[in-house]
């Protein structure tokens, strides 16, 4: 828990365990709302969710560490349409 604590505890108000929240999550959700901050919920150092008041700016989720996904991982996520080797039939602007 130390690891998130550390990176969140410059933008999160609060950090509780995933059980904690289990057993407290209405009076949880209910200072989110009153005190307008930031929750994040942590199972052993990992984050796993963020719980934000209503209205909280968007911005804030590129505060967020994201993990990159293995190649494993996007396997069959894209599908190839038609040729993706020959040019183009139509010209491009910066063609002409």
């Amino acid at each position: 828990m130390r690891e998130a604590r550390r990176y969140y505890d410059s933008i999160m108000a609060k950090t509780v365990a995933a059980d904690e929240f289990e057993a407290h999550s209405l009076a949880l959700l209910e200072e989110v709302a009153q005190k307008r901050e930031e929750l994040l919920i942590v199972d052993d150092g990992r984050p796993l969710a963020r719980v934000v008041p209503i209205g909280w700016p968007e911005t804030r989720t590129a505060d967020v560490p994201r993990r990159r996904r293995t190649l494993e991982e996007l396997r069959g996520s894209v599908t190839i349409l038609g040729d993706i080797v020959e040019p183009l039939e139509d010209e491009w602007d910066v063609m002409k």
